[in-house]
């Protein structure tokens, strides 16, 4: 039986993350303040569901269900919403938090001028990478691969990764080669690429320049998949 707990935490993922975004503890009163401190998590949320995930009608619909638990709770904090910003009162925070998904419903309305007015920030950007990060932690962080052995090569260091995530490579390393690619279309040169990555989230290329390490993973991954995992598929209902 899945965890229950677990399973509270994640039902409600969409909503948390787009809340936590205003303030760890606190809802802002003003509208006019949140939604202009929403605008990052919004444009980050949009681009996930253009990439197949949740859509912002969905967000819209679990901070309905977090104003809802509030709603129905006189005092104290449910577990379920222990994580989530709120109000003076569980009331108050209902009522906020319905405002805030009519707002989140219809922020899709003109989308085009935000986005075209709109600067990026780092975390924004960042929600693109999850397969690099992935690999860029387990491969530089505590213990990682790049500390187990001061004579390993980063091809050596990325064939280890791929042991480690074997035989799920069909369904993991195409997206990690996209988003090598993605970083590189995004971050033109040597300079933002190390902005982004190294200061930013500390996360490093080993001997090699960013321009160097990001093509050689994408290109060890395909080398992987080309030599291991021959490309199959069937059309839904065939046997």
């Amino acid at each position: 039986m899945p965890n229950q707990e677990l399973s509270e935490f994640f039902r409600l993922s969409g909503a948390r993350d787009l809340l936590t975004s205003l303030s760890s503890t606190t809802l802002p009163t003003s509208a006019e303040e949140r939604n202009r401190a929403l605008q990052p998590a919004l444009r980050a949320a949009w681009t996930l569901s253009e990439r197949g995930g949740r859509t912002l009608y969905e967000v819209a619909a679990q901070i309905r269900e977090v104003s809802h638990i509030f709603a129905t709770t006189p005092e104290g904090v449910p577990d379920a919403v222990r994580h989530f910003p709120r109000a003076s009162s569980n009331q108050e925070t209902a009522a906020t938090l319905l405002h805030i998904a009519d707002y989140v419903e219809n922020w899709l309305y003109g989308v085009i001028p935000k986005l075209k007015e709109a600067t990026p920030t780092r975390d924004e950007i960042n929600v693109r990478f999850p397969h690099l990060n992935h690999l860029l932690q387990v491969y530089f962080g505590q213990d990682g691969i790049a500390y187990e052995d001061d004579e390993t090569t980063e091809v050596q260091g990325l064939e280890m990764y791929v042991e480690g995530i074997h035989p799920t490579c069909p369904w993991l390393l195409p997206g990690l080669v996209g988003e090598c690619h993605e970083a590189l279309a995004l971050f033109h040169d040597e300079d933002s690429l190390f902005w982004f990555f190294q200061e930013g989230y500390l996360m490093g290329s080993g001997s090699l320049s960013w321009t160097e390490w990001l093509p050689l993973i994408a290109d060890t991954m395909t080398a992987h998949m080309r030599e291991h995992h021959s490309y199959r598929w069937r059309t839904l209902g065939e046997d």
